[in-house]
């Protein structure tokens, strides 16, 4: 999201591409909802900066330079681009305590 904004910010048209149905991936996906004041920030900040947001899709194929296909509930999409910033997955949060890494 933070990508998306920045670069939507300088004047580059910009979209998100998200399976979830809201953005903010497994971590703050209920961000849009007030839930996270963080991930809040960065919905509202996408939205302000007029980022094209595509939730409940999936990319599944490239067929050639510049083109993705992405697959919705009731259709297929051909996304064409210039350049290309992927964010694949979700980051841990650790909360260690005494003993978190022994066996239990």
């Amino acid at each position: 999201m933070s990508a998306a904004a920045s670069a939507a910010e300088c004047g580059v048209r910009v979209g998100i591409v998200d399976d979830n149905f809201n953005l903010g991936g497994q971590i703050w996906r209920g961000g849009s909802a007030g839930k996270n004041p963080e991930a809040t920030h960065w919905a509202e900040r996408v939205r302000a900066a007029n980022v094209t947001s595509l939730c409940g899709m999936r990319v599944f194929d490239q067929p050639e330079a510049g083109v993705l296909l992405a697959e919705g509930m009731d259709d297929v999409h051909d996304l064409h681009y210039d350049k290309l910033v992927l964010a694949t997955g979700a980051r841990e949060r650790f909360l260690p305590f005494p003993g978190w890494t022994l066996p239990t």
